[in-house]
């Protein structure tokens, strides 16, 4: 399973949409695997490549909380301060 880590701050400069997304919505990373910059997209746009499985608010373990989700291939971490999440993705196809 990939991980992805959105560095804390990152939402505040307004170029990362990782905050906004729930179960169901489409993203791409337009960063890095280190310090991804997460942009929300409608499913049916071809730049989407991942698909939110499940958020999981409070933990920022990304592998061990996705394990168990179905069909995750990838975890995307998020945290500031003591907020933290994790989103679970699937591939878009």
């Amino acid at each position: 399973m990939a991980v992805l880590s959105i560095a804390a701050g990152t939402y505040f400069f307004g170029g990362d949409d990782a905050t906004k997304l729930k179960a169901g919505d489409c993203l791409r990373n337009t960063g890095s695997a280190s310090d991804a910059t997460v942009e929300k997209l409608d499913c049916g746009d071809s730049k989407a490549t991942h698909k939110v499985l499940e958020k999981k608010d409070g933990s920022s373990l990304s592998q061990l909380a996705c394990q168990s989700v179905e069909g995750a291939t990838a975890a995307l971490s998020w945290k500031e301060g003591s907020d933290s999440f994790v989103l679970c993705l699937a591939d878009n196809k």
